[in-house]
């Protein structure tokens, strides 16, 4: 077995992936969840996630309602940036096991000649980073500014069991305004909460998330205050 004590946690693509869209509570059961599946190799169910986080069914429910948990037909769970990790590690080894079989060690010209080839390398991938740096800056076509994405998310008010107030509306659509125009984000999303950011087509789409979020979180208070 592949001992695997870490994983690699970006803050950066924590703070602008779709899981800060989830509460505080969702977030941290989030984090559990990722350890239980390194712990695991990447190997473990739905059945094993609900099992052993018994009292957070809502929590889950909502990971796998933003995709930021995924699953089979098998229900097998899979989070895509662990499993990205898991394949390269898994390469690493490999690639150990085979170097370590050939025996010997590389003489001083080898050795050079790999760092010269890995600063070759180096440079290319910078070059390619570059480019890709100046596609990442895009600017999202037409993005909506925030009377439209007010107007818009009015207009979803007692559509499909909405409640919401005109008040809240006004407060959703420019708490989403303020988050996906930020320079770091730009009109971006990233699939599955993590991973390279993509680009956002239909802003609409997006706004009804939020949009249902916000009724189910009012739901819930709700119904607490009734209890």
């Amino acid at each position: 077995m592949i001992e695997n004590p870490y994983f690699k946690f970006y803050i950066g693509e924590w703070l602008t992936g779709d899981i800060t869209i989830c509460d505080l509570k969702t977030q941290a059961i989030f984090i559990q969840i990722c350890c239980f599946y390194w712990s695991r190799q990447g190997s473990i169910c739905l059945a094993n996630v609900k099992q052993r986080f018994k009292q957070n069914e809502n929590e889950i429910n909502q990971l796998l309602e933003y995709e930021i948990l995924k699953t089979d037909k098998s229900e097998n769970i899979f989070i895509d940036f662990l499993d990205d990790q898991l394949e390269k590690r898994k390469a690493l080894h490999v690639k150990r096991v085979n170097a370590g079989s050939k025996g010997g060690r590389a003489s001083a010209k080898q050795v050079l000649s790999k760092r010269v080839a890995i600063k070759s390398n180096n440079k290319s991938i910078v070059k390619e980073e570059e480019k890709k740096g100046t596609k990442k800056n895009f600017v999202c076509e037409n993005p909506p500014n925030e009377n439209e994405i007010y107007l818009y998310m009015l207009s979803q008010i007692n559509d499909d069991g909405i409640t919401l107030s005109r008040e809240d509306i006004k407060l959703i659509s420019k708490t989403f305004h303020n988050h996906y125009s930020k320079e770091e984000i730009n009109w971006t999303y990233r699939p599955g909460g993590t991973g390279k950011p993509v680009k956002i087509q239909k802003w609409k789409s997006k706004a009804n998330d939020w949009i249902l979020k916000e009724q189910k979180e009012k739901n819930r208070r709700r119904n607490d205050k009734h209890r």
